[in-house]
């Protein structure tokens, strides 16, 4: 088992990154071949007043939930098949059965992944920027220190974020226990993961519908907000010891607040923020640090909260997501910034910056990232 997650991590990890890569650089080769009523393709960076190119990348994004949703789907038609008994040797036979078959069904949609990568191809942006600059990721990097602060924008605010995340999901069963009651069934704890799950749903399709109005730095702040006022609500209802309903409400409020905000910024930032030859790594980088969030918390919460209580957790939960939003407003460039730096142009090297006024070769500046 611990083979299989270090090749998942490898594959997932590295097509986590990749995939938002391509879907921002793709749509803006669309845009800039899209025939247009004006002399001069529009600007795509996200301080343009069009559309926010981030929401192509969110919405590909939003299929993660139902993804994460599907093979407990799986499970309980699985378990209706086979029988929703706990106990005997067959049941013991078929859950084994049924183990093996829910794993070996996850090779299909890789497969069908593995089959639609090979046959597509590198954006006409990536290229043209990789042809300007033979240099690596990381020399790019080393060479403009500005990136550095972005990196760090982004890479601990998803730490901070994966550690909330996934630290608070350890107490999930202290929740789900007082209200569906104990049960060792493999059906019930099936139903009862979708039924939260589905309560992350809401809160990914509201991020997207506020990337029409915000930027990804401000989703991201407005997130961390929201993080920190359902972690202290739910802290109180532990401590007033409050009815099983209400702090069950609460903690599908907290599983909507940590769908929306830094669960959709963290994989849309990137995209917004690092230049085309960088995009990627920085990408990897900063989901990298996530990961190391997630694996923080997922092993400390249970040591915390025989320390200090149920409620000391959701207070640590609070605390750590106002810190997050302190590193978005502090470390997160503004689209204002973006747009005034045209960073993407200085790290082609050979293309020159792009001027107010010089339009003469603005359509090929927006193919190779210049822009």
């Amino acid at each position: 088992m611990g083979a299989c997650r270090f090749v998942l991590g490898v594959g997932v990890g590295g097509k986590y990154p990749l995939t938002a890569t391509m879907m921002r650089e793709n749509e803006r080769d669309e845009a800039v071949r899209a025939p247009t009523t004006t002399q001069e393709p529009p600007l795509l960076p996200p301080a343009s007043k069009g559309p926010n190119p981030s929401i192509e990348v969110a919405k590909g994004f939003f299929w993660q939930t139902p993804g994460s949703m599907l093979p407990y789907v799986v499970a309980l038609l699985l378990l209706l098949i086979g029988g929703k008994d706990n106990y005997g040797a067959e049941h013991m036979a078929a859950t084994s059965f049924d183990f093996r078959l829910l794993l070996g069904l996850g090779a299909v949609p890789t497969l069908i992944v593995m089959l639609l990568t090979y046959y597509s191809s590198e954006s006409h942006e990536y290229v043209s920027a990789r042809t300007a600059d033979k240099r690596g990721p990381l020399r790019v990097v080393r060479d403009h220190p500005e990136l550095l602060g972005r990196l760090t924008g982004c890479g601990l605010s998803w730490f901070l974020y994966d550690f909330v995340c996934y630290g608070s999901s350890v107490n999930k069963v202290v929740i789900v226990n007082a209200v569906f009651g104990e049960s060792e069934s493999l059906y019930d704890n099936c139903w009862h993961d979708i039924v939260l799950m589905c309560t992350g749903i809401p809160g990914v399709v509201l991020a997207i519908f506020a990337l029409y109005y915000w930027s990804g730095r401000t989703l991201q702040a407005y997130g961390f907000l929201l993080q920190t006022a359902t972690c202290v609500a739910l802290a109180a209802a532990v401590l007033a010891k409050a009815s099983s309903g209400l702090k069950f409400g609460l903690f599908c409020a907290l599983e909507f607040s940590l769908a929306f905000g830094p669960n959709v910024s963290t994989y849309t930032l990137p995209t917004e923020i690092f230049p085309t030859a960088v995009r990627s790594t920085c990408f990897g980088v900063c989901a990298g640090l996530g990961k190391v969030g997630a694996l923080i918390g997922s092993a400390s919460f249970e040591v915390i909260m025989d320390v200090v209580g149920l409620d000391g957790v959701y207070l640590i939960c609070a605390g750590v997501s106002v810190l997050g939003m302190l590193v978005t407003l502090l470390f997160v460039p503004t689209a204002k910034r973006l747009a005034s730096e045209e960073l993407a142009s200085v790290v082609a090297g050979s293309v020159p910056i792009l001027r107010a006024g010089d339009g003469s070769n603005r359509r090929d500046q927006l193919l190779d990232g210049s822009a």
